[in-house]
């Protein structure tokens, strides 16, 4: 994150398109770094399945424009609904909340 914090000022106080684009790939770069790096961090319980993670691509690519295989941010909705709709949930709870 402090590689972040340094090019952060670098990007917005430049003028110089050529200079923001380089800068915008090192911040790129900086957030898939921790990005990953946190991925690491979690615990195996919050991993996400093969079956999970292919459920959500074939969601992606039945709403994503076919040319650009972009998703429109008016259709990530549908893509949380259709996802939520077609697995189950099983939420633990705590008996001590039912009292």
């Amino acid at each position: 994150m402090t590689k972040l914090n340094k090019t952060r000022p670098v990007f917005t106080g430049s003028e110089d398109e050529k200079e923001r684009r380089e800068v915008a790939k090192e911040e790129l770069a900086a957030w898939n770094l921790y990005v990953d790096q946190r991925e690491a961090e979690l615990p195996e319980k919050y991993e996400i399945s093969e079956q999970r993670a292919g459920s959500v691509k074939s969601i992606f690519k039945r709403l994503s424009d076919r040319k650009t295989n972009l998703l429109p941010s008016r259709k990530v909705l549908d893509l949380h609904h259709q996802f939520i709709s077609a697995i189950r949930f099983d939420i633990k709870i705590d008996p001590e909340n039912m009292a």
